[in-house]
Parts: structure tokens; C-alpha cells; sequence
């Protein structure tokens, strides 16, 4: 009779075996690491081996943050995190961009800073707003029940748009622990650029966290392979919805 080597039947015994569940030391205690997933528009990721620990970023842990997988503006993400001590850091791929984010909580502010494709990300979250660049992107948001509205400024060679926009679901963006905020809200921010180039103002009020998942904009993903042309900048500004919304009298295209 044909025997098998060994580990031949140590790989078919773990094969058959149930999932092992990964656990951390919380004061003395075992507490399983979590499986975590998060929806909105347009996204969908699941965090697995969470630390159970991980909401906030600057308090002294250092350990593994497992993995964040799944769709952000089209684009397939896989990233993985690290708790630093005084930070978190995310590191992957988003689609075929490679991804560099740190996180920290400072000055009663949390800031996501790094390169999405080379292209720099420096954000500012706070309780009653975000603010910051994405790429060739500043944001300008403040809170308005659970939107985040105001304006963001656009800036191609020559040109500079500012136009309004709304972010949704501000209560769900803070029920997500900092890794996964960081995974998602520059792709989401960054899905506006690349819908410029097809001239759809509706990209501009519907994003938003929470909710079931939404399918991308025409063009979204395109926005880490793409250059901003100035036509663009210009049918926006056109655009009625831009006109009507009532923060648009606020800015407009300087020239």
C-alpha cells in the first residue's frame, strides 16, 4: 500500500480543520480579532483580523492590524496595517496604484497624510469637518446634520474650479476604525476627479459612507491615470446643478 510523506497528511489535515480564530491579550483577557466589513458609495471592503483595540491610533499600540480587501470607486483594493505606537499605517495596492498611508490622532484632530499613486494625500478629519488634498484636490467640508457640505477647488494647468459638493453619512464615517477610513476616503474623494473628464455633475452629490454599496461613476476609476483638462473644469461650471445648489454662489471658476 502507497503511503503518504507526512506533510502531506499535516496539509490535508489542516485543510479539513475549522478556521482558526486569532486572539489578542486585552488586559490579562483573550479577545478574538474581528471580521469587520463596510459599505457605501461607491465601496465595498472587509477588514479581517481587526484588532479589537483599533479605533484609535495614537495610544500606544503596536501589533499587527491585519487586512483590508474589496472596491473603492471601482478600483480593487488590498492593503495591510500596521499599529506604529503613535500611529497607524496602511500600505497596499489600489488597483494597480500603490497605496502609503499614515494615521494619527493630534491637536484633537485625526490626519491621514502619504501617496495614492504617487500623488499626495494629506487630510484633516475633525468632528465638524474634513479638509485637506487629494492629488490636484483641496477640500473644504463642514458638517451639516450628517452631510458634509461646502466646496472643493479643482486645479489643472492654467485653471482653478471651485465647486460645491456634499459627502454623506458623517455618523457612519466615524463608527469606521482609523485604518479603514484611511483605505477608503481618498479613493472616495479621489472618484471626482476622474468623473471631470465625463462631465457628470451628480458625482458631486452622491458620495457618501453607510448605506448598501453603489456602483462607481462612469469614469471614477479612471482618476490616478488620468489628466485633468481644462475643458473639464469648464463644463462643470456650466453644469445647471453647480449653478443651483446653494453653496455655488459662493465660488467660482477663476480665470
Amino acid at each position: 500500500m502507497m503511503r503518504l510523506a507526512p506533510w502531506i497528511l499535516l496539509v490535508a489535515g489542516c485543510a479539513a480543520g475549522p478556521p482558526v480564530v486569532q486572539t489578542v491579550q486585552i488586559g490579562g483577557t483573550e479577545v478574538p480579532r474581528q471580521s469587520l466589513a463596510f459599505t457605501g458609495r461607491p465601496y465595498a471592503i472587509q477588514h479581517q483580523d481587526a484588532h479589537p483595540a483599533s479605533h484609535g491610533t495614537s495610544g500606544g499600540l503596536v501589533d499587527d492590524g491585519g487586512t483590508i480587501s474589496g472596491q473603492v470607486c471601482g478600483m480593487d483594493l488590498h492593503a495591510g496595517v500596521e499599529h506604529q505606537g503613535d500611529h497607524v499605517q496602511v500600505t497596499g495596492l489600489a488597483g494597480l496604484a500603490p497605496l502609503w498611508l499614515d494615521v494619527a490622532d493630534r491637536h484633537g484632530e485625526r490626519r491621514i497624510s502619504g501617496t495614492l499613486g504617487g500623488r499626495a494625500v494629506d487630510l484633516r478629519l475633525r468632528s465638524g469637518g474634513i479638509s485637506g488634498r487629494v492629488a490636484e484636490m483641496d477640500f473644504h467640508l463642514q458638517q451639516d446634520g450628517d452631510d458634509l457640505v461646502e466646496f472643493v477647488e479643482y486645479h489643472a494647468v492654467g485653471r482653478t474650479a471651485v465647486l460645491p459638493m456634499a459627502l454623506h453619512g458623517r455618523d457612519a464615517l466615524w463608527q469606521m476604525p482609523a485604518a479603514d477610513q484611511a483605505a477608503v476616503l481618498p479613493l472616495l474623494l479621489g472618484c471626482l476627479r476622474g468623473t471631470l473628464v465625463q462631465g457628470d455633475p451628480t458625482a458631486l452629490r452622491d458620495l457618501g459612507f453607510g448605506g448598501g454599496p453603489s456602483p462607481a461613476p462612469q469614469g471614477a476609476v479612471a482618476f490616478l491615470h488620468t489628466v485633468l483638462p481644462e475643458q473639464a473644469l469648464v463644463s462643470y461650471h456650466a453644469s445647471h446643478w453647480c449653478n443651483a445648489h446653494p453653496f455655488a454662489h459662493r465660488r467660482n471658476i477663476k480665470p
